[in-house]
């Protein structure tokens, strides 16, 4: 069952070419049972020496991300969903059955050894929260081939109005540069490490209490230039060759793209602040839609998420002996699962939180002195709990939505999720307004996953805010005329 997402005012559905009858279907079982079979086989060398009930969710969890991305390519990239089953399937399915094969546990944490009921109920809050997600994705995108899409362009009322945006927020990324050098101490500090820019930042009286002067250096800068790249971007592809609206979309766009190496570059940021800048950036740049656009984004996203990521950690060292990557599936840059577990046995013994996590990270905007009961991140709790003595640790959604509301948690906001993922993946195809979000949540999405909601939800949250407000501001999509497309016909 599909549930039609209506079209925004004004627009027509353009049909596809017709298409021979079940090939395309036919196709995509085929793409299904493959990366099926593919995200199953790999694991097969540790899933034998895995107690039985452990193999059968593991399986489930690998199928389940591998036909989300055989979703995502089979009929044109669908972007958000091929993160949204790549990045699991990476990051929590390998590394969950590496661990429990070879009993370790990122942090030295030998749970997974020890509490058996723990471990099995965190795989299955990970795997029920990917299924709930593709279901509720395909009933409301349906994984069937599209019955037509819609093509865009902005008239030039629209296009300037979304250019003075974009201009209007490089300008304040420029402003703030000066006081984001000044802070850290000179620009060299800027591409040294981030021990240094941290302890920069502590020189110049900025601790990790100051939230507010913080975000002003490494939030604010990077999600203003971010989306004033992204709206560039959008404008220079509505407009027609040798406008100048579109040249001047241009010269936004190469200001921005300087701006955010300086402030979001990966010697001093973190991996995932230079994942939400960069990686929508060149999304929207490419624009890929078709199928095989789509297998080369499914081969680097395995790639990217899988060695690139884990790698790119020396960029923080200081020490150059000590910028060799360690990406061994039980190190700290594969505690996904170890928190998971971490977070079971904390309402096994704590109680459910009843949503003051999410709350507190959707709110992130409000501060503490007008919330007295807004929660900290979630590590933070956790973690003490366990008897650790670090709080810079990862919360999957998943296991979040366990901390707050359950199984019933669980499977509604990650639902939930996947609608919002399901609308954005069709805006994406269209090509319509909501494809500069699409584009944006296709890779910031990373830090739902990673978590805490709480410490990222200001990261993507500012950038998300910064798009609405700025496609709101410019009128994009209320006044968007369709770009005709002249196809031959079909013979049948």
């Amino acid at each position: 069952m599909t549930i039609p997402v209506p079209p925004l005012r004004g627009t027509r559905v353009r049909p596809d070419p017709p298409r021979p009858r079940g090939a395309s279907e036919a196709a995509a079982v085929v793409s299904g049972l493959v990366l099926s079979s593919l995200a199953v086989v790999p694991l097969l060398p540790w899933l034998v020496d895995m107690p039985g009930y452990h193999a059968v969710i593991a399986i489930l969890h690998a199928t389940v991300c591998g036909i989300g991305a055989a979703a995502a390519i089979a009929f044109g990239l669908r972007p958000v969903l091929l993160v949204a089953s790549v990045f699991p399937y990476c990051w929590l399915v390998v590394p969950s059955v590496y661990q429990i094969s070879h009993e370790l546990a990122a942090w030295g944490d030998n749970t997974v050894t020890v509490d058996f009921s723990a471990t099995l109920r965190a795989q299955i809050v990970l795997a029920v929260g990917q299924v709930s997600l593709l279901a509720c994705y395909a009933v409301v995108a349906g994984l069937r081939p599209p019955r037509g899409s819609r093509e865009w362009t902005l008239g030039e009322r629209d296009a300037r109005r979304l250019i003075t945006v974009a201009a209007a927020l490089t300008l304040l990324t420029l402003v703030l540069v000066p006081f984001v050098v000044s802070s850290a101490g000179g620009i060299g500090v800027l591409f040294s490490s981030r021990g240094d820019f941290n302890q920069a930042l502590l020189n110049q009286g900025l601790e990790s209490s100051n939230r507010a002067g913080r975000a002003l250096i490494k939030t604010v800068p990077a999600g203003l230039a971010t989306s004033a790249a992204l709206l560039a971007i959008w404008t220079f592809r509505s407009r027609p060759p040798g406008d100048k609206l579109r040249r001047g979309a241009g010269w936004v766009f190469a200001a921005d793209l300087a701006l955010l190496f300086v402030t979001a570059n990966p010697f001093v940021y973190s991996r995932y602040q230079v994942l939400a800048a960069f990686g929508p950036v060149v999304l929207a740049l490419v624009r890929s839609r078709s199928s095989r656009q789509a297998v080369v984004w499914l081969a680097a996203t395995v790639t990217a998420f899988l060695l690139a990521y884990p790698a790119a950690e020396a960029f923080r060292l200081t020490d150059s002996a000590d910028r060799v990557a360690n990406p061994t599936l039980a190190s700290k840059d594969f505690d996904g699962f170890q928190q998971t577990i971490n977070a079971v046995s904390y309402v096994d013994a704590e109680g459910l939180a009843h949503g003051n996590f999410l709350s507190s990270g959707l709110l992130f905007f409000v501060p503490r002195a007008v919330w007295e009961g807004k929660a900290i991140p979630s590590t933070f709790p956790v973690a003490s709990a366990r008897g650790y003595q670090f709080q810079d640790l990862s919360m999957p959604f998943p296991a979040e939505a366990y901390l707050d509301l359950g199984w019933a948690g669980v499977v509604v906001v990650l639902g939930l999720l996947g609608v919002i993922f399901a609308v954005l993946d069709r805006a994406w195809r269209d090509q319509s307004w909501l494809a500069v979000l699409a584009a944006y949540l296709a890779l910031a999405q990373v830090g739902l996953w990673r978590g805490p909601f709480g410490s990222l939800a200001p990261v993507f949250g500012f950038a998300i805010g910064t798009l609405l407000l700025g496609l709101g501001l410019a009128g994009a999509g209320l006044s968007v005329r369709r770009r005709t497309r002249h196809t031959a016909p079909h013979p049948h």
